[in-house]
């Protein structure tokens, strides 16, 4: 995480905003809440931003673009499905442990998403897991993988496992994301 001094100042509000969404949750977050955390006044954030749901859209939508980056390289590379998968895994971990404040709120805010900007994100994170359920699915043809009943479930599952990953990663543990992508 950069250090505050480094951000603009709209890039502070979302940091602030980040912190105080995951800690108090969206819908129970006020702007008001926001530019006190600040220490400005409430008038003045929309200098920055228009609304607290242009913030939420945001941190998403930004998440999402990185998430996808990442599986975009471990697509391209011409390596076997269980070396997909494994880089892929590290990659959605690097991703989260990059920022675990905004993987918090990816993960558990965005259903505050208006409409069409929920079905749209909604709609990025079903492609996202079915090109994970594609690697399973070229790993299970090619032998690689035991045949499961359920790709999808076996997929959820894994998510299951990462996406909690801001409740339990510990970023001072001795443990970096490059390695504990390989542990999991």
């Amino acid at each position: 995480m950069e250090a505050v001094a480094n951000l603009s100042r709209k890039e502070q509000v979302i940091r602030s905003a980040a912190e105080l969404f995951r800690e108090k949750g969206y819908a129970a977050s006020s702007m008001r809440d926001l530019a006190q955390k600040l220490g400005i006044e409430a008038a003045s954030l929309y200098s920055h931003i228009k609304s607290k749901e242009e913030i939420l859209h945001y941190l998403c939508f930004d998440m999402a673009t990185e998430f996808r980056k990442s599986l975009m390289e471990v697509e391209k590379k011409n390596v076997s499905a269980t070396e997909k998968l494994k880089l892929g895994i590290v990659g959605h971990i690097q991703v989260m442990a990059k920022d675990l404040t905004a993987s918090a709120v990816f993960m558990n805010e965005h259903r505050h998403l208006s409409q069409p900007f929920l079905r749209e994100f909604l709609l990025l994170r079903i492609n996202y897991i079915n090109r994970f359920k594609t690697i399973i699915e070229e790993g299970t043809r090619n032998g690689e993988f035991k045949e499961t009943i359920d790709k999808k479930l076996a997929v959820m599952t894994l998510f299951s496992s990462l996406n909690w990953m801001p409740m339990w990663y510990d970023p001072a543990s001795k443990i970096d994301p490059q390695n504990l992508g390989i542990v999991l």
